[in-house]
């Protein structure tokens, strides 16, 4: 299957992206989602600040998880269903936005080799361009 996106990143061994900058980097994250999910990658997109909940078209499930220990256990489950899982911390109300995890806790999610690809959005432009 031809993958436009991993083409033109020259993407071909699994690993953690980061997307950094303003502008596009959350439409950028989840359309590569999608493209490595339907090669049958195990994908999670996620944050290191906070993101708007992510609707059932950019991705199928969001699991919230305190802990990278504690996703992990969710995601096992999640993972059976769907190749693509997007995660934060916690759900806050009064933004619509997911609170990321902490650097260290993405790179034990990593570690623990469940997900072939984790997307980042690793800064936030707050809307701005």
């Amino acid at each position: 299957m031809s993958s436009p996106i991993l083409e033109s990143l020259g993407l071909s061994c699994p690993g953690v992206i980061s997307l950094i900058g303003a502008g596009g980097k959350t439409s950028l994250m989840f359309g590569l989602a999608r493209e490595l999910a339907g090669s049958g990658h195990t994908v999670l997109s996620t944050t290191t600040t906070n993101l708007f909940f992510p609707t059932r078209n950019q991705s199928p499930v969001t699991l919230l998880a305190e802990s990278a220990p504690d996703f992990l256990a969710l995601s096992a489950s999640a993972l059976k269903d769907h190749c693509h899982v997007s995660a934060g911390t916690c759900y806050m109300p009064e933004t619509g936005k997911v609170k990321g995890f902490a650097a260290g806790a993405i790179d034990e999610i990593w570690h623990a080799g469940m997900f072939d690809w984790i997307l980042v959005e690793a800064d936030g432009s707050r809307q701005l361009p």
